[in-house]
């Protein structure tokens, strides 16, 4: 659910601070009916109010702002705002996914897996991911594609084709999908390990913004022993610290105070 908050604050946009000219604006104007659905549901410069939300969320996807839509979805889908409504919530993740909001697509992924207001049908599911995934480039879609190959549990196990869509997402830089490889791996239980490849995929990932994995890296390195093994090993705990890993800053001090 708080991924799908954050997804709902992407959409606000700049109609003025003032919630009475969002008002006047929704009239004629979907953004703007998403912008004020937006800030009732967290409570933004105007009293919390899930019903108010979810009726202006109505207004916006009527005015054919898709992402008004895929929000309607969500909500009745949870109940928030409104009462569960399974189908109708799939209807609008079906009509936001054809309108290019892809999370949308994700959804109606969920909604074929688990036969929830459709006939289950994983073979739908996984077309509709791999489309997500391949086309859209919605990295999520890989992660969860790649699993579904890895453990067999939805689909024909294919661990080849499992490592393919994790990559896809690592290449894409999503969050800790490099370090998913990297633990592929490290443990040998997909394919056999290769260390070379854990600290290539724990460095791309540090690379990309992912503290715990300049961490790893840097307990990897300081097992070597060596001089240019500590030297590594304290470059990767200062870049944890400084993405506000507090191990990471208690490592670089231990290493820094003895002077090595």
């Amino acid at each position: 659910m708080k991924s799908v908050l954050i997804f709902l604050i992407f959409f606000v946009f700049s109609f003025g601070d003032e919630i009475s000219n969002l008002r006047i604006a929704c009239e004629k104007n979907g953004a703007a009916c998403h912008a004020l659905g937006v800030k009732m549901l967290n409570g933004e410069d105007v009293a919390l109010d899930l019903t108010g939300a979810f009726a202006n969320f109505q207004k916006g996807c009527t005015k054919k702002f898709a992402p008004s839509c895929f929000s309607v979805g969500i909500l009745l889908n949870n109940g928030i705002g409104t009462k569960v409504d399974k189908f109708q919530a799939f209807e609008m993740f079906e009509k936001t996914c054809s309108k290019g909001v892809f999370i949308g697509c994700e959804e109606l992924a969920k909604a074929y897996i688990l036969g929830d207001a459709v006939r289950q049908n994983l073979e739908k599911s996984i077309q509709i991911y791999k489309q997500n995934c391949e086309k859209n480039r919605i990295y999520s879609s890989c992660e969860t594609l790649s699993q579904m190959y890895l453990d067999g549990n939805l689909t024909t196990q294919n661990t080849q084709t499992g490592i393919k869509y994790i990559q896809i997402a690592c290449n894409g830089g999503f969050s800790g999908s490099c370090a998913k490889l990297a633990q592929i791996y490290a443990n040998g239980k997909y394919v056999a390990s290769d260390l070379e490849k854990v600290y290539f995929y724990l460095d791309k990932d540090c690379t990309n913004g992912q503290s715990e994995s300049c961490q790893n890296l840097g307990l990897l390195y300081i097992q070597g022993g060596k001089d240019e093994d500590i030297k590594h090993a304290k470059e990767y705990f200062g870049k944890s610290c400084d993405l506000k890993n507090a191990k990471g800053c208690e490592s670089y001090k231990f290493i820094n105070e003895r002077g090595l």
